[in-house]
């Protein structure tokens, strides 16, 4: 009974969170279906959920993950990620991490494993650890691979010609080093019994 106490409570505090799960992976005509079956595989496997909560929520998830990647599998329809986006149960949810077109195109491109860390992180809000445990891989892989993601999003996201390459780097470094207003001394002018100007020797 206290299982299901606890599920009970879980699900009522994240299911908003689990049908916008859904909806950013599977687009809204089907996240209401897969948000079902994640209910009813989460009542079956009751006595596997941790006591405490917050562990609970993080299982929950797992198993909305498992449910995605199963729909998928089937073959079922998936919404462009513009259109996931744009479905928003309130304002909360503008303040998503990628909220720009061309940020999600950027995650799109990424590989399959590090863009779902990313919208595991960004879009649903959870840390790198607890990614981790909600895609079932270990805390030091979601580490390495989410800087790896952030570090290809940030080279696909800079407008060209503002990361200078090798070659613009050492050129800008020699400029540094050598002002283009320093210009060699000028000899001193003397005058002979002429009147001629003349430089004086060396």
């Amino acid at each position: 009974m206290r299982a299901e106490a606890i599920l009970q409570d879980v699900l009522t505090t994240s299911a908003r969170d689990l049908l916008r799960y859904c909806e950013y992976r599977l687009g809204p005509d089907e996240a209401e279906d897969v948000l079902s079956e994640v209910l009813v595989a989460a009542w079956r496997r009751a006595d596997d959920l941790p006591d405490n909560g917050h562990d609970a929520r993080l299982w929950l998830f797992g198993i909305a993950r498992n449910t995605v990647l199963n729909a998928r599998r089937s073959g079922r329809r998936r919404s462009n990620l513009g259109h996931q986006l744009r479905r928003h149960h309130d304002g909360t949810d503008a303040r998503a991490a990628d909220a720009g077109l061309d940020v999600r195109d950027a995650v799109d491109r990424l590989e399959p494993d590090l863009a779902e860390l990313i919208r595991t992180v960004h879009w649903d809000g959870f840390t790198v650890a607890e990614a981790a445990r909600v895609l079932d891989i270990p805390s030091s892989t979601a580490t390495s691979r989410y800087q790896r993601a952030r570090t290809m999003l940030r080279r696909s996201l800079a407008p060209d010609g503002d990361a200078p390459g090798p070659a613009e780097t050492e050129h800008r470094r020699d400029r540094a080093a050598t002002p283009a207003d320093r210009v060699p001394d000028r000899p001193r002018l003397r005058t002979v019994g002429s009147g001629q100007e003349v430089a004086p020797a060396r």
